[in-house]
């Protein structure tokens, strides 16, 4: 490894160490270019005050989060970052109420880095999959809370994601007409006439996140 490798590829981990392992904001502003671009989560691109943004709204909702960097290539400069992110989720996120559920999620990062400075990244890992784990509660919950049978709750998750009968029979394998029975079973044992208000009754949200950070941080993220 080069020494200009040996440094990008310090400044990188030291990016995670300092920015997400100890919640400074003013590393942000230190080690990334003002003019610099990120691409977080499969979001469009967002600018360093986006991002410093999307740092704030992290933190508040997941206050003890925390980045192990599991490996570390250089190649000049560019570096690429394997890393494992843990926390709980205390704060709300995207409107997402706390649920206090844990978080963890491996990603990729690919850092240029000119001059010491980081001038674009990329974060590969899968936000919309970490929200809806976050936005959708287990099957023992809905059971716990709505005194459930474990086929009921799985069918009323179900019908809150927005199946059919017909779509929960080739899920579950069951006949139409039982997945049929099940449904309105659910509706009974919720005091429900409609399946539509089944997401609300068992508290999950549906979430977006194919909005900019900017607009997502300056906004509620439900619809």
């Amino acid at each position: 490894m080069s020494e200009l490798e040996a440094r990008n590829r310090a400044t990188a981990i030291r990016w995670f160490e300092t920015v997400w392992n100890q919640g400074r904001q003013d590393s942000i502003r230190e080690l990334w270019a003002e003019g610099g671009v990120a691409h977080v989560g499969g979001l469009p691109p967002v600018t360093r005050k986006e991002l410093i943004e999307f740092h704030r709204l992290m933190l508040s909702a997941i206050p003890d989060l925390s980045v192990a960097v599991l490996d570390a290539l250089a190649s000049r400069e560019i570096v690429i970052l394997h890393w494992e992110m843990t926390g709980t989720h205390a704060g709300v996120l995207f409107g997402i109420p706390p649920t206090d559920r844990p978080v963890s999620e491996t990603g990729m990062t690919k850092f240029v880095i000119r001059h010491g400075r980081i001038t674009e990244g990329w974060d590969t890992w899968n936000l919309g999959a970490m929200l809806d784990r976050l936005a959708r509660p287990s099957i023992d919950e809905v059971k716990r809370a709505h005194g459930l049978t474990n086929r009921q709750a799985e069918v009323a998750d179900l019908i809150a994601g927005g199946l059919s009968a017909k779509g929960i029979s080739r899920r579950l394998g069951i006949s139409h007409n039982t997945a049929r029975r099940d449904c309105q079973a659910v509706l009974r044992r919720l005091g429900l006439h409609s399946r539509r208000d089944v997401a609300r009754a068992i508290g999950r949200i549906r979430v977006s996140v194919s909005d900019p950070v900017s607009t997502l941080v300056s906004k509620t993220a439900v619809r």
